[in-house]
């Protein structure tokens, strides 16, 4: 990896620091909406495998992803109740199930294990080349930072859907009832 001075080093770039299993990972907080209780989510015939299914939402229907599933994680039933943090993907879809209004991008659910904190800044920050180590998630990491309480893998949302899953995301499956 490259070390780089960039909007991680500042002290102004906030993130919230997740867990799944061991392993942080970090979303920039100006993408989380809030944080929800994983409850009463409704499962989809033929969605994919990470789509854990779809949650009502203020009048929305909005698509919920197990990470765990989506990084190919062992699902540890011994776990303490999931959390869902929202957040906005803007990746340039527009007429999706659970857009933003005014067209603001994608408004998805992410199961998680544990919410540790908001993170300021950090000490480094190194983009993200090519590792010898193939990880399931290495494809939605942006960067990895070094904080105090170690490294926090941050996840780029708009690469964590292909663009055929975001098309998906559009079908009538996932759609808000009119």
């Amino acid at each position: 990896m490259k070390k780089i001075r960039s909007k991680y080093s500042n002290p102004d770039f906030r993130f919230a620091r997740f867990k799944l299993g061991q392993i942080d990972f970090g979303i920039d907080i100006r993408s989380v909406k809030e944080m929800l209780r994983y409850s009463n989510i409704t499962a989809i015939p033929e969605a994919p495998d990470f789509i854990e299914g779809t949650v009502e939402l203020r009048g929305m229907s909005v698509p919920v992803i197990d990470l765990r599933r989506r990084f190919a994680l062992e699902t540890a039933s011994d776990r303490p109740e999931q959390i869902m943090l929202v957040v906005i993907n803007d990746s340039g879809a527009k007429s999706v199930a659970g857009t933003e209004p005014g067209g603001g991008g994608i408004i998805t659910g992410l199961l998680i294990d544990e919410i540790c904190d908001v993170a300021m800044g950090c000490k480094e920050a190194m983009i993200k080349t090519k590792s010898k180590q193939k990880r399931s998630w290495d494809g939605c990491v942006e960067a990895v930072v070094e904080t105090g309480s170690g490294s926090v893998f941050v996840i780029d949302l708009k690469r964590l859907l292909s663009s055929s899953e975001v098309e998906a995301l559009k079908s009538p499956l996932f759609q808000t009832p009119g």
